[in-house]
């Protein structure tokens, strides 16, 4: 499948690519449709992290799941791990923005985000980036 771009309605982009799964010994990489191994960036990471987090927390506001831990038990994942990244639903518009868009710096990683994260976005935006 070759990677296609397209403009939705509400001005968002839908990036579809092609891939598979190698599992290669204790590791796993993706490689995409050309066949070309791709390593996963750190905003990458973010990004995946962020979009489950914000569709869990989705789930739940939707009457889905009760609460994390049901949604944790219905995924078969670890209750903490699941509340941790429902917290990441929480990050200001403008930090996600700038993941996406890779415009971080590069002690900004999942590990640090593993801390407690601020409700005020002002708050965040001092504890991620020292603004």
């Amino acid at each position: 499948m070759r990677r296609k771009i397209e403009r939705l309605e509400n001005g968002n982009l839908r990036v579809t690519v092609g891939f598979c799964f190698r599992n290669r010994s204790n590791s796993r990489k993706i490689v995409s449709g050309d066949g070309e191994d791709v390593q996963m960036a750190t905003s990458d990471t973010l990004m995946l992290a962020i979009a489950r987090g914000r569709r869990w927390q989705r789930y739940i506001d939707e009457g889905r799941f009760k609460n994390g831990t049901e949604l944790a038990h219905a995924i078969g994942r670890e209750p903490g791990k699941v509340a941790w990244t429902m917290r990441l639903a929480i990050l200001a518009p403008d930090i996600i923005h700038r993941i996406l868009s890779g415009n971080i710096p590069q002690n900004l990683t999942l590990e640090r985000l593993r801390v407690p994260i601020p409700d005020l976005w002002e708050e965040q935006r001092a504890m991620l980036f020292g603004e």
